[in-house]
């Protein structure tokens, strides 16, 4: 096991999906009506920092976004309610 050194804050984190290789994890807030819907994090930054999160936050047109699905050749995709 690695101690976490730092972490990310998300807010309202609720879905989550990684690509096949691990080198990019996604992650939704399910609050603010699909305003910072889905966060990018680079989780291997070619040392041992902690994972960075990359270009902010994107908008999605739908509110609420929960669940995300990233298939093999990375498309990402997200469910909402």
């Amino acid at each position: 096991l690695t101690e976490v050194q730092n972490a990310l804050e998300i807010p309202n984190a609720h879905g989550i999906g990684s690509t096949a290789d691990g080198y990019f994890l996604y992650v939704t807030n399910i609050a603010n009506g699909g305003v910072g819907a889905l966060n990018t994090i680079l989780t291997k930054t070619g040392d041992e920092s902690i994972a960075s999160i990359k270009g902010g936050a994107i908008d999605t047109p739908n509110a609420v976004p929960h669940n995300v699905a990233v298939t093999k050749d990375g498309y990402v995709f997200v469910t909402h309610s």
